[in-house]
């Protein structure tokens, strides 16, 4: 129950970064990301790792070994204090910062664990909590900077991942935890823009077609009819002016 609080809380001390915590089979998976420029700092990525490794021994009492410790940059020249503290498999150049151990430890008690404490103090987090203004969906800005792009042409995952500071396989899990894909998202908008665009009957179909990044009509015209089993000219005649 800790550790799910610390991620349901997580975004009361940094909004920037997501802490996930899921259990694959017999595996726990404790997971931090921080998108930034350039990836997150080696010292950022092996302080959060070592830091819930340090209080989780502490507050449970026991000494116990993870099955794998993950880290996003590359791997030092020196690795000796990694296994030192860890006692585990290291991994290197993986997407998030991660942490993984047997998922029967999720129900590790604490030693020094305070029912009475923790409910006094969750409830003043949680109030803390739902102040909080609601993140952008991932979806969300993906839709955002698609609508600034196609004008330059049909944009592609790889190009938008770097504008969202993440790897194209990043987003492309980020996409489909939300249920949806990048295709799909494209698809979405170009479809709203288009229909906006016949229906205000200022543009030519060929000149939409340009704005939505199609390299011909014929493929603006086969993707709507796709969209809305109309083909552009006969949906624009069907919208009242």
């Amino acid at each position: 129950m800790s550790l799910q609080r610390l991620c349901r809380y997580h975004r009361v001390f940094h909004d920037a970064a997501e802490v996930q915590l899921t259990v694959r089979g017999e595996n726990a998976i404790l997971s931090h990301r921080l998108s930034v420029p350039g990836g997150v700092p080696r010292p950022v990525s092996e302080y959060i790792v070592s830091a819930w490794l340090i209080t989780s021994r502490q507050a449970a009492g026991v000494r116990w070994i993870p099955i794998e410790a993950r880290f996003p940059h590359s791997a030092p020249e020196n690795t000796s204090e990694h296994r030192r503290l860890f006692g585990c498999t290291l991994k290197f150049g993986n997407d998030r910062s991660e942490l993984v151990f047997s998922h029967e430890l999720l129900d590790m008690p604490f030693e020094s664990a305070d029912p009475q404490l923790q409910a006094i103090l969750e409830a003043q987090v949680l109030a803390m909590f739902q102040k909080l203004p609601k993140g952008e969906a991932v979806t969300d800005s993906v839709r955002r900077l698609l609508a600034g792009e196609l004008c330059n042409g049909e944009p592609s995952l790889e190009q938008i991942a770097p504008r969202l500071h993440m790897s194209a396989r990043t987003l492309h899990r980020r996409l489909e935890e939300e249920g949806t894909s990048f295709r799909q998202v494209l698809a979405g908008v170009r479809r709203e823009i288009a229909a906006r665009h016949l229906s205000e009957r200022r543009l030519a179909i060929g000149e939409i077609a340009f704005l939505l990044g199609f390299s011909e009509p014929s493929a603006f015209h086969r993707a709507f009819k796709r969209w809305t089993g109309h083909a552009p000219l006969a949906y624009r005649q069907m919208t009242p002016a």
